[in-house]
């Protein structure tokens, strides 16, 4: 082998090492690292890459958007979840969460603004606020309790509609007001306990 072939040897291997090296980096880029499948699609908060199908619970929050070889174009979507029904009114006339808007696209309660490669999402103080925001020139008012979260799945596409990203939140919610049970309260030590 002569001088000329070695050269081209070397430079060929040294191309193929690095073309492996760019190869590993963006599979890992795009994989947390490993940690997960490769996606197509991700979403960072506050530097904090955010997992599929995860909950999490939110208040008004930037998401940047994430997508393989940086381009740029997606569209977002909230979605009502039916994990809790609850009885509410719109106008005088009842409805049942669930069979109302459990699975339907409620984006618009959530003031969504989209830039270039990111978007914010507004959480509302609490589900009436949600809800006033769906029915925007209506009296609308919660009939009966609601005992646990109500759970919206955020879904994230991409301009193609080929690769989406998925994850689950509920609001942070405000403390309006606060009932003891008087059978659940003592005190220990001087201080005022409840169980």
């Amino acid at each position: 082998m002569d001088k000329q072939e070695k050269i081209i040897t070397i430079v060929t291997v040294a191309l193929l090492v690095l073309a492996a090296v760019i190869v590993v980096l963006v599979w890992g880029a795009y994989s947390n690292w490993f940690k997960t499948d490769f996606e197509y699609l991700y979403l960072t908060s506050n530097g904090e890459r955010l997992q599929q199908y995860e909950k999490y619970r939110l208040g008004d929050v930037q998401f940047d958007v994430h997508q393989f070889g940086g381009k740029s174009g997606f569209s977002v979507r909230v979605v009502a979840l039916a994990e809790e029904d609850f009885t509410y009114t719109v106008d005088g006339k009842y409805y049942n969460f669930v069979d109302e808007l459990a699975g339907k696209d409620v984006t618009e309660a959530f003031g969504v603004v989209l830039g270039k490669k990111s978007f914010v999402l507004h959480c509302r103080s609490d589900i009436l606020d949600i809800l006033q925001s769906i029915y925007p020139n209506s009296v609308v008012a919660l009939i009966s309790e609601i005992n646990q979260p109500i759970y919206f799945r955020l879904v994230v596409t991409d301009k193609a509609a080929k690769h989406s990203f998925e994850l689950t939140f509920r609001c942070k919610m405000s403390v309006t007001d606060i009932e003891i049970d008087p059978d659940h309260v003592f005190t220990s030590g001087g201080l005022l306990c409840v169980s």
